[in-house]
């Protein structure tokens, strides 16, 4: 599952209301990142964020404890996508805004960890098996897509052409059919160890408005 990128730009429209010091630099790095991985042209528009999903455009903002029923407890950031059986619809990022997201002792920047993690979730690139690379939910304390991540990061990208267009190109988000709803939680257990859980819901299940989280935890 991916967004149809092939010719365009997708806008990342970010709301800083809240974030951390050095959001904007973090955020630009991993944007950068992820572009050259993908080959998709990733725009920063700087806008209100409030939730609303934005057809064929990932959202990402910062909100407190408590502000959404999952950001609350070891929760530090939430990330996901939105899709009908042809493609993702939009995408999401949201991290939480009162808690430390600082350097770590072994060095890795925890924010730019989070923002990588979720955004690679929101375009589509699930968890990976492989212990060294950052899509693993166990984090060994990177901060940056290793060779494995780049290599999914590719298959989900602009070299993989256009996808097809859904049988109703409307915009009329409430009357979209969301097929696809995944929520990850990854609970970090020691400094180092990072766990996840899974479950796939249909719309009947969730609301249409509710965002198919994968969450990233603190113990």
């Amino acid at each position: 599952m991916r967004i149809n990128s092939s010719g365009r730009t997708i806008t990342v429209a970010v709301d800083f209301t809240h974030a951390q010091p050095g959001a904007r630099a973090a955020l630009a790095s991993v944007v950068e990142e992820t572009s050259a991985a993908t080959g998709i042209d990733l725009d920063i528009v700087e806008t209100a964020v409030d939730g609303t999903p934005i057809d064929g455009a990932i959202g990402v903002r910062w909100a407190p404890t408590g502000a959404l029923p999952m950001l609350v407890g070891n929760v530090i950031g939430l990330g996901g996508f939105g899709a009908t059986t042809e493609r993702i619809l939009w995408g999401t990022v949201i991290v939480r805004s009162d808690v430390d997201l600082g350097v770590q002792p072994g060095g890795d920047d925890l924010l730019r960890f989070v923002l990588a993690h979720e955004l690679a979730h929101a375009l589509g690139l699930g968890h990976v098996d492989d212990p060294t690379q950052l899509m693993n939910p166990y984090s060994s304390g990177h901060d940056t897509f290793q060779d494995g991540d780049r290599t999914g990061l590719a298959l989900l990208g602009a070299a993989s052409g256009c996808i097809a267009p859904p049988r109703s190109e409307s915009l009329d988000l409430p009357g979209r059919p969301v097929t696809v709803i995944r929520i990850v939680a990854s609970r970090r257990l020691s400094p180092r160890v990072w766990v996840a859980r899974s479950v796939v819901t249909t719309p009947a299940e969730t609301a249409l408005t509710r965002m198919p989280w994968r969450a990233t935890s603190l113990a």
